[in-house]
């Protein structure tokens, strides 16, 4: 099988789009050629062979240029579609690059597949779910939109490079690290977090742990909610126990996940990839009552809280700081497996070639 795959960037130490090389790797691994398209590409990225790089988002000057990208990304596609026997187009993330991609499927009867994750039912959404074959997303969640294309495939995370440290993970102190890893937005509520440390250290005299934010500021609008989260640590003195590391390229968020013991979120949006990264490292998750019910139904008392509460998070906190070695280790290993069945990369990729074979049966 031939695919071309449309997709934002490559580059494997983005912080944010950095696991996209082990998408396309394992994608190709499944195919006779992987053509893909990108606006950005970095060189240093090595791919397999049978992996051919079309950088569509840079005029000849290296500079940004959107007129430029769309009319080299026409092109691009044009002269892979007329003179490459392509066998399916799979758009990811952007329901504009479904969009943009619909003349030539439709014009060389390809079929073309969307991947979507996100909480925002667009127009742009709304759009591109008339003209293509089937919309693929992480969980149903986390594409919002009621329509018969959208199959749950799960999110395609590399468990082998998101996995424990060691086989048994050894409880060399009695200090728990607990992390977050995301951007610093409002809509990731890191101010609830902030809250129930300030109720474990300050009212529970509960002070054997750090809790570390790993995450930038993307939007420049949500930079005056860093400086208040900022102000919030240092109004509770909790400078000792609450850090702020910024981003960090996504290659090496695995380590950071292999030096802590807890993932904290208080997310609503969808099923958190962060916080399943987090489970395949063996860690034990804290998490807002979102779309993780289905996933942690059997620890539902223990692992999650009711949205902004803080003093019920602090209470979750609390219990798990408060476990055993053996405790965390069993459970952590319980967490591994939960996302190794459901949410691995190589079973994502098997699902995506079966669809295209599926849907080129049925042209």
């Amino acid at each position: 099988m031939r695919l071309v795959m449309v997709t934002p960037r490559v580059d494997k130490n983005h912080p944010i789009f950095g696991f996209i090389p082990t998408w396309v790797t394992y994608l190709a691994n499944q195919l006779e050629q992987l053509w893909v398209v990108t606006p950005r590409f970095n060189s240093q990225t090595v791919l397999p062979s049978n992996v051919t790089v079309f950088e569509v988002g840079r005029d000849t000057a290296k500079q940004e240029n959107t007129l430029h990208a769309l009319q080299k990304f026409h092109q691009v596609m044009w002269q892979l579609t007329q003179f490459e026997p392509i066998d399916g187009i799979f758009t990811h993330m952007y329901p504009k690059f479904a969009l943009m991609a619909v003349p030539y499927a439709k014009m060389r009867r390809i079929p073309l597949v969307m991947w979507y994750t996100h909480t925002n039912v667009s127009w742009q959404l709304r759009l591109a779910e008339k003209f293509v074959d089937a919309i693929v997303t992480a969980s149903r969640g986390s594409c919002r939109l009621d329509s018969p294309k959208v199959r749950v495939i799960g999110h395609g995370l590399d468990t082998g490079q998101f996995a424990p440290r060691h086989a048994a993970k050894v409880d060399h102190t009695s200090k728990r690290n607990l992390v977050s890893v995301g951007r610093i937005s409002p809509s990731k509520n890191c101010h609830l977090m902030i809250e129930a440390v300030n109720e474990l250290v300050n009212r529970r005299s509960i002070t054997n742990f750090s809790l570390s934010f790993v995450g930038d500021v993307p939007d420049e609008n949500d930079r005056p909610y860093l400086q208040y989260l900022q102000e919030l640590v240092a109004h509770h003195n909790l400078e000792t126990y609450v850090s702020f590391m910024g981003a960090i390229p996504h290659k090496e968020v695995a380590t950071v996940y292999q030096q802590s013991d807890i993932f904290v979120s208080a997310s609503q949006s969808g099923l958190d990839k962060a916080v399943l990264e987090a489970m395949a490292c063996g860690l034990i998750p804290i998490v807002s009552l979102t779309e993780f019910v289905p996933t942690l139904a059997q620890y539902r008392r223990l692992l999650m809280y009711e949205p902004a509460q803080s003093t019920q998070l602090a209470e979750r906190l609390e219990t798990v700081i408060r476990m055993s070695p053996a405790e965390r280790l069993q459970l952590g290993v319980v967490m591994r497996y939960i996302v190794q069945k459901k949410h691995d990369v190589l079973g994502l990729v098997k699902q995506v070639v079966s669809l295209f074979a599926a849907l080129k049966r049925v042209e």
